[in-house]
Parts: structure tokens; C-alpha cells; sequence
């Protein structure tokens, strides 16, 4: 009966530094510096996809605000 005991209360403390360690956040540390990259993507024009007005440069269709999207994500 004793050793039931001991038994049950060893598998109560493992359960619960489990239960820590895997519920607690986790700290990081961060890079001093970020290093971002420049992307070039390439832009066709395509009716209703992608659209380039020349008289005021103006660039429209799904596929660029699907861009712009990314880009105000990323920075």
C-alpha cells in the first residue's frame, strides 16, 4: 500500500513539471540587428489579374493587392 503511494505521488509530480514545461512561454533572445533582403517580383499585365494604367502609372488587380498585403507584413 505504501509503495502505491509513493508510486502515485512521483507520477503526480512528474505530470505537473510537465504540465510547466510545456505551458510556460518560452523566452527568446533577439538579433541586435534585423537583415532584411530586397524581393524583386515580376509584374505582367493581365486583364483583371494585373493592370497597369501608363497615363498615371497606376497598377491594379488581385495579384497586386496580394503583394502590397505582403509587403505591409514584412515591411
Amino acid at each position: 500500500m505504501m509503495k502505491f503511494k509513493k508510486i502515485k505521488k512521483g507520477f503526480l509530480y512528474f505530470l505537473i513539471s510537465m504540465m510547466l514545461v510545456t505551458l510556460l512561454p518560452q523566452t527568446t533572445l533577439a538579433k541586435e540587428e534585423k537583415q532584411y533582403k530586397t524581393v524583386k517580383v515580376g509584374y505582367y499585365i493581365s486583364e483583371g489579374f494585373q493592370e497597369y494604367n501608363e497615363k498615371n502609372s497606376y497598377r491594379s488587380g488581385y495579384s497586386y493587392e496580394y503583394l502590397q498585403k505582403i509587403a505591409s507584413y514584412t515591411g
